[in-house]
């Protein structure tokens, strides 16, 4: 989608609603054929998902791929998507095993709220295709222009309650090469500078 107005079968002219620049970046990295696992594919609520779909990873993934099971420790969310019709399941990112390995694991905005991002890693990287799998992340910017601005006119920043901790560059390549996997892209979304992120 790139938000240029589109007319339906009446004539009627919409405004077609552009993803976050986050969701076009991972919809890169997945091909046609891939089996791909979305960890966190819930993002908050199932309910919430209903009315911001153009920003919802899970359902933007199943548009190009067949093979997509979606993971979530919100039992009740998770029950509400397969009730739409989709394939997920009620698994802890941190201890999950499927017996199953994918070309592409996701985990769009989630190692941020984790306990131990560690395990979570530990569990992905036993989960990936040994040949070509990859995880593909997103995590907010510690660097973003607005916390700067909100620390300097507020004297704090303004943060998720539920995250416990920030990942720039160089730490996120520590951790992740800590548990056996290698970071090969790193990429700033451009979103605007004040936008909600």
């Amino acid at each position: 989608m790139d938000g240029n107005p589109a007319e339906d079968e009446q004539g009627e002219v919409t405004r077609i609603i552009p993803h976050h620049p986050r969701i076009d970046m991972v919809l890169e990295e997945v091909d046609t054929g891939d089996s791909v696992l979305d960890i966190g594919c819930v993002g908050h609520t199932a309910k919430k998902q209903e009315e911001t779909q153009h920003h919802w990873l899970h359902r933007e993934l199943c548009g190009v791929s067949d093979d997509v099971l979606g993971m979530d420790i919100l039992e009740e969310d998770v029950q509400e998507l397969n009730d739409r019709g989709y394939d997920a399941i009620c698994a802890d990112a941190e201890s999950f095993d499927l017996d199953r390995e994918f070309d592409v694991v996701t985990a769009g905005e989630l190692i941020e709220h984790l306990s131990n991002p560690g395990r979570f890693l530990e569990r992905v990287h036993s989960h990936l295709d040994d040949d070509d799998g990859k995880l593909v992340l997103t995590t907010p910017n510690p660097w973003y222009m607005r916390r700067f601005f909100e620390a300097l006119l507020i004297g704090e920043v303004g943060i998720n309650p539920e995250h416990t901790c920030w990942f720039d560059r160089s730490t996120l390549d520590e951790l992740i090469s800590r548990h056996g996997l290698e970071m090969t892209k790193f990429t700033y979304a451009k979103a605007p500078v004040f936008a909600n992120t």
